[in-house]
């Protein structure tokens, strides 16, 4: 499953695509998976090196240097925001981090990347008052990186519940192009360059909307003001799903779940990008196949961000994917995703059309576990063929 946060050390096992949750760093520094032989065909190795300045300019030992963001750099693929950076096949494989400059400040390493990528490289002094990030890109041949760091602002953040009652559990805060920072209670301060951001907020089950904000320099503190959080549903098998209206790709117009009476309808969410989401299409649509004239019918929901809707459209028709889609460009923030807590994809809630109620979800939705589930579930409600 490829989840929300910030992707950090993505490995590309391709043989049984099991749901990934990627690590995300944390304030104490990177956290690092040794290299996998499994990176596929297309895996290369690519050598970086540069320098580390401080504020004033002059070569600064000890600092650690870590990849942060990950992005495809092409086609506009998961560019922009660290709430919907997607990796998938296309990016970052590993990299030996963290990197710590010598006495000159220098720096080198390498990455095993998969295709033309971009990331930021975040560095840190060794007192975590001087920090700075920059975007670079992993091409063949490397130009040096410089980076000059600035004094770092204490970002200030609270966090309540909207209801009252609920207790507000640890967050992830996001700092889009920079750093995530883990396990926050419901008041924290994080270092933070100034600089423009877009603010996202992650943890179990919580929805939070993204902020936009810019730090200034020359300030200490920087306060984020109060963040409201909200628990997701809890969409398990026997719970009633959450009715939404909608456009399709086509233009037809759904009122879910009542547009599939004496149907059972599989709401999937997925993304052109997302690996274990594309290697489930072949067993899903194997699937709606044999299933579709018994009363089966799916209903996608992609996460792909804007202007990609050509792209989804291509890729539905090429992989055989002939059922509905629903794109409304904002990634992690459609809507749909939003209203059903969707934090990882793929995700899927098998519904009874006449009824609303939830008849399978998660790993039952999955792999050799999908047919069977479909198929027992359409005799529960049809008889059995």
């Amino acid at each position: 499953m490829i989840s929300i946060p910030s992707l950090f050390v993505c490995g590309l096992l391709l043989a049984q695509v099991p749901a990934q949750t990627p690590e995300a760093p944390t304030t104490a520094g990177p956290r690092v998976s040794a290299p996998t032989p499994s990176w596929g065909p297309r895996a290369r190795q690519v050598a970086f090196h540069g320098t580390i300045l401080d504020a004033a300019g002059k070569p600064l030992a000890n600092a650690t240097i870590a990849p942060y963001w990950f992005t495809p750099s092409k086609s506009g693929r998961g560019r922009g925001r660290a709430s919907s950076a997607p990796i998938g096949p296309l990016g970052l494989a590993s990299a030996n981090v963290p990197l710590i400059t010598d006495a000159s400040g220098s720096f080198s390493g390498t990455f095993v990347v998969t295709s033309d990528t971009t990331i930021s490289l975040t560095a840190f002094d060794a007192s975590g008052k001087l920090g700075g990030s920059t975007v670079v890109s992993l091409k063949k041949t490397m130009e040096p990186v410089v980076l000059r760091l600035k004094p770092l602002v204490m970002v200030q953040s609270r966090f309540r519940m909207k209801d009252a009652g609920q207790k507000t559990p640890p967050v992830s805060l996001m700092f889009s192009q920079y750093a995530n920072f883990q396990n926050l209670e419901a008041s924290a301060q994080v270092p933070v360059v100034p600089g423009k951001y877009t603010v996202g907020i992650v943890g179990a089950d919580i929805i939070s909307q993204d902020r936009q904000i810019i730090i200034p320099e020359g300030k200490d503190t920087f306060d984020l003001g109060e963040i409201p959080l909200t628990l997701a549903p809890s969409l398990v098998s026997g719970k009633t799903t959450i009715a939404f209206d909608s456009r399709t790709m086509n233009g037809q117009k759904i009122t879910f779940p009542k547009s599939y009476p004496k149907k059972l309808v599989m709401i999937d969410f997925w993304a052109t990008w997302c690996m274990p989401c594309m290697a489930e299409v072949p067993n899903l649509v194997k699937t709606y196949e044999a299933l579709h004239d018994r009363g089966f019918e799916i209903l996608g929901v992609t996460l792909d961000l804007e202007n990609s809707g050509q792209k989804v459209r291509s890729v539905a028709k090429a992989k055989g994917m002939t059922w509905p889609q629903i794109y409304d460009g904002k990634g992690w923030k459609a809507a749909i995703a939003q209203s059903y807590g969707v934090t990882g994809i793929p995700a899927a809630f098998l519904v009874d059309g006449d009824t609303g109620e939830i008849v399978a979800a998660g790993n039952d939705l999955r792999g050799e576990r999908l047919a069977p589930t479909i198929e027992a579930a359409l005799s529960r409600k049809f008889g059995k063929k």
